[in-house]
């Protein structure tokens, strides 16, 4: 990749942190409508939502591979010499990967081969992306860490934190999280379990904002968050069991989040354009302040401009079912005494 340079733009930050998330289809998020106010972090907080990013793939790696790397977008090829973190390095960035997938397994290589690039990588896993049932809130001391570590004032910084998140088994993702959103009927048990698994997520989101609070209060460190989910699931009805999964697979897959929350943000901004996750390392690259001869001029995740329709992923997966396959509304479906906590059910 040919060497970048930052913008002359009063926007930068010294930290920026990518969040990928896991799993997250955004209608089952209270932050873009869900009945159920699991997300009171982002819900609440200062920033912009994106409601329109579409990702490239309908699993882990044929939408990183995309999304994290320049691709030939008339092939929907990935071109792993052009990825983001050799961007990043190219600018100037110290670059830092922590994850809780797989380093080595069959469907985490592609972006193990992105991570390694980095200045430092942390894996927790070290064989495949279910070889542990590590929990995500454990990344966020190896962030600390890495955080607070001394580096110069003009040192520029991008942190990468790829999350376990709601991936199937749900249920098994909350085993250190309370759910407060069982249901009387055991059918829509796995449902519940997703819907605690996104606010375990907004939660450490929450968290990962507070420790960058606590470093710019005390370093006059400024920073920016972006957090995205390279995929969403269906639902799979099995054994009169509703399950969140890829098994059957709609185009609900593809409606992916994306949400900025930067140190100097001052209001909240909700914009709905269509945006194509083919384009998704050029938007990167605008919100990390880099040009590059590669990449478009100022592209931006964040504008109301949406992307050219033929490159919309929807029109590339027609073969995926078009059926009802809409998030469900489990408060109707709730223990009744889970109403009579002491704590307000978000929702209620």
């Amino acid at each position: 990749m040919d060497i970048s340079t930052l913008k002359n733009d009063e926007k930068h930050y010294d930290d920026y942190i990518l969040i990928v998330g896991e799993s997250v289809r955004r209608d089952y998020m209270g932050v873009y409508g869900y009945p159920i106010n699991n997300t009171p972090f982002l819900s609440h907080t200062n920033g912009t939502i994106v409601d329109g990013l579409t990702a490239p793939g309908t699993n882990t790696i044929s939408s990183l591979r995309l999304m994290l790397t320049l691709p030939n977008i008339t092939e929907w090829a990935p071109n792993y010499g052009l990825n983001f973190i050799d961007l990043a390095e190219s600018a100037g960035f110290k670059t830092y990967w922590l994850s809780n997938q797989g380093f080595i397994g069959e469907y985490d290589t592609p972006v193990s081969f992105i991570a390694a690039r980095s200045s430092l990588k942390k894996f927790m896993k070290i064989g495949a992306y279910n070889s542990s049932n590590s929990s995500d809130f454990e990344l966020l001391d190896i962030f600390k860490k890495e955080l607070n570590t001394t580096v110069s004032k003009n040192q520029k910084r991008l942190f990468v934190i790829h999350l376990y998140g709601s991936h199937p088994d749900a249920c098994a993702r909350i085993e250190d999280f309370e759910n407060k959103y069982l249901t009387k009927d055991d059918k829509y048990t796995n449902i519940s379990c997703y819907v605690a698994s996104i606010e375990k997520t907004d939660q450490l989101i929450s968290k990962i904002y507070d420790a960058l609070k606590s470093q710019e209060n005390k370093n006059n460190r400024t920073f920016s968050i972006l957090y995205f989910a390279d995929h969403g699931l269906s639902h799979n009805l099995v054994d009169n069991k509703l399950k969140m999964s890829l098994s059957k697979s709609s185009t609900k897959i593809l409606n992916i989040p994306l949400i900025k929350i930067s140190s100097d943000d001052k209001d909240r901004n909700y914009i709905k354009s269509k945006k194509s996750g083919l384009f998704f390392t050029e938007g990167l690259a605008n919100w990390l302040g880099i040009n590059n001869a590669e990449l478009k001029e100022n592209y931006s995740l964040f504008s109301s401009l949406k992307d050219d329709e033929k490159y919309d992923p929807i029109e590339q997966y027609k073969g995926l079912s078009q059926d009802h396959d809409d998030a469900i509304d489990i408060r109707e479906k709730w223990y009744l005494e889970l109403k009579a906590r002491e704590h307000k059910i978000p929702g209620l």
